[in-house]
């Protein structure tokens, strides 16, 4: 039988035909895992920050390009879902806008800060047909975290039978908030020809009182398109706005994200054997891992990137490595060859922050610092009677950061260590420790020969000493001394202390605070002598005039010393000065 052509459609058009009955009435939207079904999504990012502090503000834009793929390794009919592995490829995070007090200052920013590198992240978890995952967390103390999770809740798919305009309702407890998803099927469309129904969903997010005051959730909202015939995600986007309050300002963010399944196919049968294989070592070594088995575990992952040198999962399970690696080295003494190249390590970089960066990224290192130090303290007070110099100092920076008596008698000791490297150390691990020293102990370092560690004693006074500590006032001509050391920064270190310790209108230290402006070469320090000396004397002054004047007004004000610059420094570099 002829069919005539004025009637004749196209195969596509003729599958949508047939579909939109379906697609226009009703449907239960539910997922069909098929192994070896493979997808593959283009995703883009775009998050912008606009922060106020005070009368400044600043406007950062962040865009990033990633792949997901996604495979379907096997299926289960009880409970009835499939296991899907997904692996994520994110390229560079490119900083593409900043503004300072609403004029771009982007070239201020150095180059390669520009691009944030971020890890191949790699996971498998079964998943229910209504694209629920299995093991996801019920309660979670991370607010980043608990966000992402009411992301994925977007995702999950209506319980019964769904027509177009029908909205419903689903209640989410992740302990530190709680959210209403209210969800709507707006539209049918098709996506690669296949008929696709579009779910807008947006979510109320309530804090707990841990959070409520300083985080609000203004806008959470998504679009989610899925098959009518469940056998994809076609795509999905949204836009989450987050409020941040601190105390001198607020910040705002706005992330965007963009979905789009660009490729699906069925794997070769022996390709997707060998994807099953590869997972099944994975799942191997992350229960060793659970087991607390870390040293089994990256046996197994090392074997693994032996046996599959070549590109694909590799970045990922590198990255994965290298968190039971920091894991490891957070839980577990270390051989002592080992700790000394972490203590240095950590200790390069805690100096190289504490120059670049803020105290928040100071801070946060120290935690890690501390931990490490905190687990290997009996290897620490092994080292501090180690015979090279070098590891002696290590092991007095490490015990800076161990909350133990033990720790602070060990350093007490390495203070009168026949090295000035280990003495000017200990001196600093003291003072970041803020534990009060015998006297005897202070005023030796205090004396010593090496201006470092005179610098180091003087942060140490000034974290320790007292103003109404009677022995406070023995250390002020010591103090007034250390004001002329080669090393700038415990110059400064001694005009805080004095600052500090010395009594109101103190001619002796004003005196020494006036001499020191004078012969100061480095500018940058005499403003701290001037904020010193107002502390001292109540005077504000942008100049030293007017203290001049004053000392010269005192009774008893000692003979202005002739001007000296302070000694030659020695040959060797004065440490990073440490953030207490």
């Amino acid at each position: 039988m002829r069919t005539s052509h004025r009637f004749a459609l196209p195969a596509a058009a003729l599958a949508l035909a047939l579909a939109a009955p379906a697609a226009f009435g009703q449907a239960t939207l539910r997922m069909k895992f098929e192994p070896g079904r493979a997808f593959l999504y283009e995703r883009t990012v775009k998050t912008e920050s606009q922060a106020r502090a005070g009368k400044g503000t600043r406007h950062m834009v962040w865009e990033l390009s990633s792949q997901r793929q996604e495979l379907v390794l096997e299926t289960r009919p009880e409970p009835a879902g499939g296991r899907v592995l997904t692996l994520d490829t994110p390229g560079p995070e490119h900083l593409t806008l900043y503004e300072e007090d609403g004029k771009d200052s982007l070239a201020k920013v150095p180059e390669q800060q520009r691009t944030r590198l971020l890890p191949d992240v790699l996971s498998a978890q079964w998943r229910d047909p209504r694209n629920t995952p299995a093991e996801r967390p019920e309660k979670s103390t991370d607010p980043s975290q608990a966000l992402e999770l009411l992301l994925a809740e977007m995702r999950v798919l209506p319980e019964g039978v769904i027509r177009a305009g029908d909205t419903w309702t689903r209640k989410v407890d992740l302990g530190i908030l709680k959210a209403v998803i209210n969800t709507r099927f707006i539209d049918q469309r098709s996506e690669n020809l296949v008929p696709c129904a579009v779910l807008a969903s947006s979510i109320e997010v309530t804090f707990g009182p841990d959070f409520a005051k300083k985080l609000t959730v203004e806008k959470m909202t998504g679009q989610n398109i899925v098959a009518l015939d469940g056998s994809a995600v076609s795509g999905f986007s949204g836009t989450t706005i987050i409020v941040e309050k601190g105390e001198t300002g607020e910040e705002r963010v706005t992330r965007t994200y963009q979905e789009k399944l660009t490729n699906s196919q069925r794997l070769d049968p022996a390709v997707l054997d060998k994807a099953r294989t590869d997972m099944a070592r994975i799942d191997k070594a992350l229960d060793q891992s659970k087991a607390d088995d870390l040293e089994g575990a990256m046996a197994t992952l090392e074997q693994f990137l032996k046996d599959n040198p070549q590109p694909g999962w590799a970045g990922a399970i590198q990255n994965i490595y290298g968190v039971l690696t920091q894991r490891r080295l957070l839980t577990k003494p270390v051989p002592a060859a080992r700790l000394q190249v972490m203590l240095q390590e950590l200790k390069n970089t805690r100096d190289q922050i504490a120059t670049q960066a803020g105290p928040a990224q100071v801070t946060q290192l120290d935690q890690v610092i501390r931990q490490v130090a905190t687990v290997n303290f009996k290897g620490l007070l092994k080292q501090m009677k180690d015979p090279d110099v070098v590891n002696r100092d290590l092991a007095a920076f490490g015990l800076g950061f161990v909350q133990d008596p033990q720790a602070l008698q060990a350093l007490q000791t390495m203070a009168k260590d026949a090295s000035p490297q280990v003495r000017g150390t200990a001196a600093l691990s003291l003072g970041v420790q803020g534990k009060a020293v015998d006297i005897a102990t202070l005023t030796a370092l205090l004396k010593d020969a090496d201006p470092r560690v005179r610098g180091a004693a003087v942060f140490l006074t000034f974290r320790t000493a007292k103003k109404d500590d009677p022995q406070a006032a023995a250390l002020l001509p010591l103090l007034a001394d250390c004001l002329q050391v080669a090393n700038p920064w415990a110059r400064a270190q001694a005009a805080n202390a004095l600052a500090t310790l010395a009594p109101k209108n103190s001619v002796q230290a004003v005196s020494a605070l006036v001499t020191a402006y004078g012969i100061e070469q480095e500018l940058a320090l005499r403003p701290v002598y001037l904020k010193a000396l107002k502390e001292i004397t109540g005077l504000d002054a942008s100049d030293i005039g007017p203290y001049e004047d004053w000392l010269k007004k005192q009774s008893g004000a000692p003979p202005a010393k002739p001007p000296e610059p302070p000694a030659k420094a020695p040959a060797k570099t004065p440490a990073a000065k440490p953030k207490g």
